[in-house]
């Protein structure tokens, strides 16, 4: 099994560290095939500065990976988590309060608040029993049972969601105290 995993680490490690390290992990989980660590050794990529977060971080190795089994590094900023002021409590509780929603209405069982006995399905025209019908979607070829309303509905609570956290996120990374981090990619088979 081909494996993609990601650390971080503070920014003043000895990187001799993180490659014994990461050396000794790969050689844990693939010992039953004789492994003894990393394919390659990691390569810190120093010349590409400083990342915004994690995510331009991630995009950045995947960007300059070379192909299987590269270890790469690359440094990002990372906010620093500290007593939360009022707009930022603010903000959290709105994210919250949005992905409460949203989570509340993908988890209702469609076919169990209807009061037919069967249920059609749009997609493949099968009738189906309401009662053994356990979740949203056809048993048969997988189409979702929810009316296209419904669905539609869902997906605003969810972008309604992502925007409230883009907006937490927006504003943690504009008013926080930020350090450096490393990000570390390795790959490895077990």
């Amino acid at each position: 099994m081909h494996n993609i995993e990601h650390y971080t680490y503070d920014e003043n490690i000895h990187r001799d560290y993180v490659q014994r390290e990461l050396d000794h992990h790969a050689a844990m989980e693939d010992y039953q095939e004789g492994c003894k660590g990393l394919s390659k050794p990691i390569r810190w990529l120093e010349g590409l500065g400083i990342c915004a977060d994690y995510e331009e971080a991630e995009k950045v190795i995947e960007k300059n990976d070379n192909g299987w089994y590269d270890q790469l590094a690359v440094r990002y900023y990372e906010p620093v988590s500290g007593k939360p002021n009022a707009v930022q409590q603010e903000l959290q509780e709105r994210a919250n309060k949005a992905y409460n929603r949203w989570l509340k209405m993908d988890q209702v069982i469609y076919p169990q608040t209807l009061t037919s006995e069967f249920i059609g399905c749009k997609a493949c025209g099968s009738r189906l029993a309401r009662k053994h019908l356990y979740r949203n979607f056809c048993p048969v070829c997988r189409a979702d049972l929810r009316t296209p309303a419904k669905q539609q509905t869902i997906q605003k609570a969810k972008e309604k969601c992502k925007q409230a956290d883009l907006a937490l996120k927006g504003y943690v990374n504009t008013h926080s105290e930020k350090v450096v981090k490393w990000l570390v990619k390795i790959e490895y088979h077990t």
